[in-house]
């Protein structure tokens, strides 16, 4: 009389074989979902950026915060000197602003923020700095 199924064996192996496809598959996928993420910041940064030369072509300085007032950008989703990003994965806030430069950062541990991207390493916090020399965008492997 013959038998037909699976034997424990071959019911092992396809479990190890999956379970070792699943190791190698979810790390990639973590780090793509972060890469995906920090172009929320990026474009967070960007937009900052395109708001700050707007507020300096009327005026004789930067803005220096991000909330409402005489020397901020009324920006409607501002909470306070805060900003988040449009996804909520970084908060955004204009770290120092002068007459001749600025310097933007986007901190994925931020207060505003989700908090998915506080594990992305040195890709946590994005800064989009500008100055006389011209412009800057920290750290370089995360743009």
């Amino acid at each position: 009389m013959r038998q037909e199924g699976f034997t424990l064996i071959e019911m092992l192996i396809v479990v190890t074989v999956g379970a070792i496809l699943v190791t190698l598959a979810v790390p990639s996928y973590q780090e793509h979902l972060r890469r995906a993420r920090r172009a929320d910041g990026k474009e967070a940064l960007l937009r900052l950026q395109l708001e700050q030369e707007r507020f300096r072509a009327n005026r004789v300085s930067y803005a220096t915060t991000v909330g409402s007032g005489g020397t901020g950008l009324a920006l409607p989703d501002a909470v306070g000197s805060l900003r988040r990003s449009a996804d909520g994965h970084y908060t955004v806030s204009i770290v120092s602003a002068s007459a001749t430069g600025y310097v933007l950062r986007a901190d994925g541990g931020g207060s505003l923020s989700s908090g998915r991207q506080a594990h992305d390493g040195t890709c946590t916090v994005l800064q989009l700095s500008l100055s006389p020399t011209g412009e800057s965008r920290e750290p370089p492997i995360c743009w």
